[in-house]
């Protein structure tokens, strides 16, 4: 137990990531101070998992944490001690939870592992693992 006004480290911030099929998924506790961003955040999962930065999803709510929110701070995602990221390891093809519901996206693109690039309506269901959906 810390006493009254003893510095912690910053913000402390769950986040559960999964990898594939795994079960149960990996829970950590990470700390960061509020002027710090989410580059900072994923880096301090990666010295906790082991699990590269550039390998995390990382969501908040129904927002993903990439592009523009990398350089946000958790002052400015209004994020405080105890809240709660999800999230999935990108080391291994990803069983996404709750699953993608494929006739919603049909605008949009997905994203294979290895930068290639095409719409839903190409691809059979057996073929949809281990993508990003892009918009």
């Amino acid at each position: 137990m810390a006493a009254y006004g003893q510095d912690m480290g910053g913000l402390q911030i769950f986040v559960t990531l999964r990898r594939g099929r795994e079960y149960p998924p990996k829970t950590v506790d990470v700390r960061v101070k509020y002027e710090e961003d989410v580059k900072t955040l994923k880096k301090r999962v990666e010295s906790k998992t082991g699990v590269p930065s550039e390998r995390l999803q990382l969501f908040w709510g129904d927002k993903e944490l990439v592009g523009p929110y990398n350089d946000c701070t958790m002052d400015r995602l209004d994020m405080h001690t105890g809240f709660a990221l999800n999230g999935y390891d990108l080391t291994a093809p990803p069983h996404y939870v709750p699953p993608v519901k494929l006739d919603t996206w049909k605008d949009n693109k997905i994203r294979h592992f290895d930068g290639k690039e095409e719409s839903f309506d190409n691809m059979v269901l057996p073929e949809v693992t281990g993508f990003r959906i892009v918009g």
